[in-house]
């Protein structure tokens, strides 16, 4: 009995180490079935798992030519959330690779103001307001309406004015807050650089120091008439 042609051709194969592709980020929409598929290269079809997904989140693996494909897919409801994702990927137990993948499911964004003012060469921040969102809002832009002197900017999760007035004034301020998946107006009216005369408005620290001649009476008045003797006419100076 002969053999021919052993060793013909005959090897180990051609090993390829695994690279998980893809942008870094992957979002689901609330209340929405997404499905995003995710390529994974290697010889052999790479072995692929995920750890930390949501419970929501269903992973499914197939070999295809060249590699695996690694589908996410779900619906979130209104779990909002912003997380991540461990991926990884394993060639003939020896060739391996890793990457974290951000999941995001955004919120609406929610908007709230603040009653204040400010003075002129007053430095800043002042809380304009707050905007409230997962993930966590920013300024978007385009801003109109600043005090000159200023910028505005984002504190956690206040809105805030940023620099020192140089002009007083009444101003409008207008943006957008949110993120790149969920946005919301921000329009705010501010005074720089005098009183208002509201009673409510009094209460802005900016103007709790200033009194007015007629406060400055009502104290002279009040010391005069803790200092006029017993049985002295009321109404007499």
């Amino acid at each position: 009995m002969t053999f021919e042609g052993i060793g013909t051709n005959v090897g180990e194969p051609s090993y390829e180490a695994p690279s998980i592709g893809g942008p870094g980020t992957y979002a689901f929409p609330p209340s929405t079935t997404t499905t995003h598929t995710i390529t994974v290269t290697g010889n052999p079809a790479p072995d692929v798992s995920v750890t930390g997904k949501p419970a929501w989140m269903t992973v499914t693996t197939s070999a295809t030519s060249g590699g695996t494909s690694l589908v996410l897919s779900g619906n979130p409801g209104t779990a909002y959330v912003d997380t991540s994702i461990d991926v990884h990927a394993d060639v003939a137990n020896s060739l391996t690779a890793d990457r974290t993948l951000r999941v995001v499911v955004p919120s609406p964004v929610t908007v709230g103001y603040a009653t204040n003012t400010t003075l002129v060469g007053q430095a800043g921040p002042l809380t304009l307001g707050t905007a409230s969102s997962t993930p966590a809002a920013g300024i978007l832009g385009p801003t109109t309406g600043l005090p000159p002197g200023t910028t505005i900017a984002m504190s956690g999760g206040s809105v805030v004015l940023t620099g020192t007035p140089t002009t007083a004034g009444d101003y409008s301020i207008a943006t957008t807050v949110g993120t790149e998946w969920s946005s919301a107006a921000f329009a705010r009216s501010s005074a720089s650089g005098r009183c208002p005369s509201s009673r409510r408005r009094l209460r802005w620290l900016s103007c709790a120091t200033r009194r007015s001649p007629r406060s400055r009476w009502s104290r002279r008045a009040t010391r005069r008439r803790r200092s006029r003797p017993p049985g002295f006419p009321p109404g007499s100076r």
